[in-house]
C-alpha cells in the first residue's frame, strides 16, 4: 500500500512556497504545533545544506501558525506568517 502524503507550503516572506510532505496518517495524529517545529527544523536543515545560512538563522524568528485543521482529505495546507 502506498502511503499518502500531506504536503505543508510556506506562506510568509522571503519563504514563500516552501514545501514539507508528511505522511497523511502522521499529520492526523499531531499537534500543529509539532508539524510546526517539523517544518522550521526540515528548513533550517535545508538551508544549512545549501550553505543558505542567513535564510536558516532567520527561521528562529518565523512565526508560522495554520489557520484551518487538518482533514483527511487535505492534500496541501498552508502554514503562514501573517493573520
Amino acid at each position: 500500500m502506498e502511503t499518502e502524503f500531506i504536503t505543508i507550503q510556506v506562506s510568509a516572506p522571503k519563504y514563500w512556497g516552501y514545501q514539507y510532505k508528511i505522511p497523511r496518517v502522521y499529520a492526523l495524529n499531531v499537534s500543529k504545533e509539532v508539524l510546526i517545529q517539523e517544518l522550521k527544523m526540515n528548513m533550517k536543515n535545508f538551508f544549512n545544506v545549501h550553505n543558505l545560512l542567513e535564510l536558516k538563522d532567520s527561521i528562529d524568528t518565523l512565526k508560522l501558525h495554520f489557520h484551518q485543521d487538518i482533514l483527511p482529505h487535505n492534500t496541501l495546507v498552508y502554514a503562514c506568517s501573517h493573520s
